[in-house]
């Protein structure tokens, strides 16, 4: 399939197959994808395909002009409502910011309007009360597909994406794409800075405050940021995420200092000048891009060399946004290199978190270690201790069927303790269950997942 010369990938033409498919017999469905995969491409090519009339919706203004971007590639030969003044009740298609929708919008438009499809890109942000009032209000009146897509459907505050969208009905990992070439492959390294968290937020299930980020920024962690650009980013395309909008402009202005072409962006700067610094850095007039948390949506600089994550988070999803930045391949791009900057602290996500280990993981990679190699070394660990138990379940009763045997109390006393009731249990499951355990302490693995 080619349009202007974009040739879908076999996994991009093979999810729109699925919702198509999938829609005939549900009106709700969540696609999951990681950052780079092409999750626009793919709901684009599905409205030109499947839909007459539809609405976009989006969180940043960055994203809805990207999305506008393409919709006029693959939807040109439809008329498509943007962040117009005069709203036009005649457009096919409407692509809008989740914040303009809080202006009684389907009263004022949407209610004579009827979209037979409703899609929600960065549909992690979709338990927010604007998109839930909306999504209510329009379907009082109409009867439409929804469509929800993310590259995590995990959110800290552990509200269920599934309440809105029902079920993942196609998803694809990052392993998956580094492997098939159609991202490229990524390198971390964690750097230790030595400082903590301070732990003024004990809510696990909100991110850092800017009072708990605020506390980070000072000399020694500032001087091993910039100490790791110079001595591992130079003559790479990096793009830094800082702890706010004051750190991001300190970070750029010293890495000017030490004779780095760098500049800082952020929302309070004009739409036009943002849009000049993204060119310049895109030419490559620019080699250090510094933000917060402007560009984790709506960003897409395929050219992105290395990055630097100087901002903590607990959010998986603010994770895969921040390093899917450089996952993109590009012309003579091997590879995107990532030094985060690990401070002492309480479920932080960190690169292991790629692989489904848990946050607070202590694996270890001074010298780097390849995305897929880390993946590669967790299944083996999986392997061996899966080995392990069998060579234990021989020791009872040769030939004695373990699927069938209940789990000694020991087993079930161990389980409660991890709130693990479960009477129907039998030996091998419990075991499963006491592995996983054994293997969060060892490794820092999420049993829970």
């Amino acid at each position: 399939m080619e349009m202007n010369n974009i040739i879908l990938r076999e996994y991009q033409k093979e999810c729109i197959n699925t919702i198509y498919e999938k829609f005939k017999k549900r009106k709700r469905q969540l696609i999951q994808l990681p950052t780079g995969a092409g999750k626009t491409f793919i709901f684009l090519n599905y409205l030109k395909l499947h839909s007459k009339k539809a609405i976009i919706i989006c969180p940043t203004k960055e994203l809805q002009e990207q999305i506008y971007k393409w919709a006029k590639i693959f939807l040109k030969d439809k008329k498509i409502f943007c962040r117009r003044k005069n709203f036009d009740k005649d457009c096919d298609f409407y692509i809008y910011t989740a914040a303009s929708l809080n202006f009684g919008i389907v009263e004022k438009y949407f209610h004579k309007i009827d979209c037979d499809t409703v899609i929600i890109d960065e549909a992690h942000h979709a338990q927010a009360n604007t998109y839930k009032n909306f999504l209510n209000k329009y379907s009082q009146y109409f009867d439409f597909k929804l469509l929800g897509c993310t590259a995590t459907p995990e959110r800290l505050d552990k509200k269920s994406l599934f309440e809105i969208f029902g079920e993942i009905t196609y998803e694809k990992n990052v392993i998956e794409l580094i492997t098939n070439g159609d991202l490229c492959n990524i390198i971390g390294y964690k750097v230790k800075t030595g400082q903590t968290i301070k732990k003024i937020n004990k809510q696990l299930d909100h991110d850092f405050t800017f009072v708990d980020l605020k506390l980070l920024d000072n000399e020694t962690r500032n001087k091993i940021l910039i100490n790791t650009y110079l001595k591992n980013c130079k003559n790479k395309k990096t793009l830094v995420f800082c702890l706010n909008i004051s750190h991001s402009e300190y970070i750029a202005k010293t890495l000017r200092d030490n004779g780095i072409k760098s500049e800082c962006i952020h929302g309070k700067l004009s739409e036009k000048v943002r849009s000049e610094i993204l060119t310049r850095f895109s030419l490559g007039e620019i080699e250090v891009l510094t933000n917060c948390q402007l560009l984790t949506e709506g960003f897409d600089e395929p050219s992105i060399e290395a990055i630097i994550i100087g901002r903590p988070t607990r959010s998986k999803a603010l994770y895969h946004q921040m390093i899917g930045r450089g996952l993109r391949n590009h012309p003579g791009k091997k590879n995107c290199v990532l030094y985060e900057l690990y401070d002492i602290g309480n479920r932080v996500c960190n690169f292991s978190s790629l692989v489904d280990l848990h946050e607070d993981s202590k694996w270890e990679y001074p010298d780097g270690i390849v995305l897929k190699k880390l993946r590669d070394e967790v299944e083996k660990i999986n392997i061996k201790h899966i080995h392990t138990s069998l060579e234990k379940f021989d020791v009872f009763e040769k030939g004695l069927n373990i699927s069938q045997k209940k789990p000694f109390d020991f087993q079930i006393k161990a389980l409660e303790k991890l709130g693990i009731k479960n009477k129907f249990l039998n030996y091998l499951e419990a075991s499963y269950l006491l592995w996983k355990q054994e293997l969060k302490v060892k490794y820092g693995y999420n049993y829970k997942n």
